[in-house]
């Protein structure tokens, strides 16, 4: 996502300037003329290159300003009850605003609110100041609910959404906890062996005219190394900077299309990403295609949603080929390579029947039922399976112990 300075004209002739975040400048003048608004300039900001101020954004991203998926829910189903309650969208944000959130930056985010509704923005213009927060998606349905007049049901469905997503990360990040939990105490365990105990068994082969078996004598470097606090300085300082590198890399599409590939040729967790990301997109098309926005524009929000690099490429092909009439939403899904055939085939008569935001949501929820039995699944393959790893290494470090003092029997 690239940042853009722009400057447009409302109706009234007034000049406005901002700044929004989106994937390239054709994007941003269309969003900008999508709110009625005349484009004057539309520039890429181009910040200079400092490896310090890249540090401290990441630290101002990951501490005060981030806002978790599950405020930005609670915000939205308050926002949609209190205007269900007739309470004026003024009054509606301050409430909000003055609310303890459990991330204190979303108060800063509801005075901004308030004081662009104040000039006379309306709320999809607002929410547009903050795009880490409120993706394109959340923005254009809000614009949708204004144009006719549904803002109250469109936010509850928000709210919904948000909620479902919010529970389904929650599974996944609760099926990862307990793998983490044994990986983490057996690195533990085989680095206090390495440090402490391999120690005092390894010394007393020191001063012995006993050939080492190479295990042992790797094992005994290992040690050494780990006794050495710059070696173990070193390392630990090397792991920012890997992860960072990492981080950067996989900004790149290239490099991400083919981690996604790799994924997907697991046997276990590659069917289980495409059911996660196909319920997303599932889930997304109906609200989009239930709160009246075209196909064209589903499509250009979908590419941005599912969270996919592979995705985000078959999404632009499909709009590509429906724009010039090569295709239908169905018959563009059927082709396609990542999503499952159910998917193009209830399409097909869900356009038959003008029926395609519910056929969305059936899908929806039968990739969710999916996606809890793929999480079981993985978790159960994956506890023996670092059990076996964890093991493995175990027995490297007793066999690397006691085939010296094997040989030394031997030869007594």
């Amino acid at each position: 996502m690239a940042q853009f300075h722009y400057e447009v004209r409302d109706s009234n002739g007034k000049l406005i300037k901002g700044q929004l975040e989106t994937v390239n400048r054709e994007r941003a003048v269309r969003q900008l003329q999508d709110l009625q608004y005349t484009v004057v300039v539309v520039a890429e900001m181009r910040p200079p290159w400092s490896p310090v101020a890249d540090f401290r954004r990441a630290i101002h991203r990951l501490g005060y300003e981030r806002v978790g998926l599950r405020d930005v829910a609670l915000f939205t189903r308050q926002l949609a009850l209190l205007m269900a309650a007739g309470v004026p969208i003024v009054k509606a944000l301050e409430g909000l605003r003055d609310q303890v959130w459990a991330s204190p930056y979303l108060n800063v985010v509801c005075e901004d609110l308030l004081k662009w509704v104040h000039e006379g923005n309306r709320l999809s213009v607002a929410l547009l100041q903050h795009p880490r927060i409120f993706s394109e998606t959340y923005v254009s349905l809000v614009r949708a609910g204004e144009a006719s007049g549904t803002v109250v049901e469109i936010l509850d469905r928000l709210s919904s959404y948000m909620e479902r997503n919010y529970r389904l990360t929650q599974k996944l990040q609760s099926a990862l906890v307990y793998p983490a939990l044994v990986f983490t105490l057996s690195l533990v365990l085989v680095f206090l062996m390495c440090s402490y105990i391999l120690p005092m068994f390894l010394s007393f082969f020191e001063g012995m005219a006993l050939r080492m078996p190479a295990a042992t004598r790797g094992l005994i470097a290992v040690a050494a190394s780990l006794g050495n606090p710059w070696v173990v300085s070193a390392f630990a300082l090397c792991i920012p900077l890997v992860l960072y590198q990492i981080h950067l890399m996989s900004k790149i599409s290239t490099i991400r299309i083919r981690i996604e590939n790799s994924v997907l040729g697991f046997p276990v967790f590659g069917k289980l990403f495409v059911q996660v990301v196909s319920a997303r997109f599932c889930r997304t098309a109906s609200i989009l295609l239930d709160c009246g926005l075209g196909q064209m524009q589903s499509l250009d929000l979908l590419g941005d949603v599912v969270g996919s690099t592979v995705v985000s490429a078959e999404v632009e092909e499909m709009r590509a080929n429906i724009r010039d009439g090569h295709g239908t939403f169905s018959s563009e899904l059927l082709h396609t390579t990542f999503f499952p055939p159910i998917c193009g085939h209830m399409l097909c008569a869900a356009e038959e029947s003008g029926t395609m935001p519910q056929i969305f949501a059936r899908l929806a929820d039968f990739f969710d039922e999916s996606v809890e039995d793929g999480i079981t699944r993985v978790l159960a393959l994956i506890e023996p399976l670092m059990l076996g790893v964890m093991g493995c290494i175990v027995g490297v470090i007793l066999l690397s112990v006691f085939q010296p003092i094997y040989a030394l029997l031997e030869n007594l």
